[in-house]
Parts: structure tokens; sequence; C-alpha cells
């Protein structure tokens, strides 16, 4: 048999890759747990967070959502630099690999890293 995969998407960057506000990601995330998605990839982050971000991370944890963010690519150490919302509870960190699958030299690294 066959795996039946459906995606949904939210785009809450500009095509340009420029930044949204935060409220905007969270509509996003909102949307997409409101369509009952099993899987949310963040392909976002940056250092610091806020109260709009823990809420709407820990409601998709909540709702049985696995969330994947990425880490981040400033090539820093995220356990002195912690990356959000990858370093949010229940979430799984991702680091960026070259061809070699080796962690990338871009990569952030460290600390909360599930997977590389």
């Amino acid at each position: 048999g066959g795996v039946d995969v459906r995606f949904k998407i939210a785009r809450v960057f500009g095509s340009d890759g420029a930044g949204s506000p935060i409220d905007v990601i969270a509509a996003g995330i909102g949307y997409l747990i409101d369509e009952n998605v099993d899987v949310i990839n963040l392909s976002l982050g940056g250092q610091g967070t806020n109260d709009v971000e823990r809420a709407v991370i820990a409601r998709a944890i909540a709702a049985n959502i696995t969330v994947v963010a990425a880490l981040g690519n400033e090539s820093t150490d995220n356990s002195i630099f912690p990356s959000f919302p990858a370093n949010s509870p229940g979430v799984i960190a991702v680091s960026a690999v070259g061809q070699d699958r080796r962690l990338a030299s871009y990569s952030n690294f460290g600390g909360a890293v599930a997977i590389t």
C-alpha cells in the first residue's frame, strides 16, 4: 500500500524571502492547526522568542502535531545563542547538511539539534 500524503501551505514570508511579523507567522501556524495537519515544518527562526510564538507552538504540540524547525544558518553554537522556535519544548530542531551529508559550514549546531 501507498502512503497518503497531502500538503497544506501557509506562506508567511514574501516571495523575496523577507520576514513577517510574528503575529503573521502565528496566524499561519494557527491556520495549520485548524486544518488538523500532522506535521508543521518551520524553515525559519532566530534568537529570542515572545509570548505569541510560545503560545502558538504550545498549541500545536498540544494538538499532537509534530513541529519541526530550522536551527538557523549563522554558524553559531545553539547552546550559547539559542534559536526559536527550534528550542521550544516539543519541537524537533534540525540543522543543515551539505551534499556530503555532514553539517553545513553555515549551519547552527549544538544544544537542541535533534537531526543533522
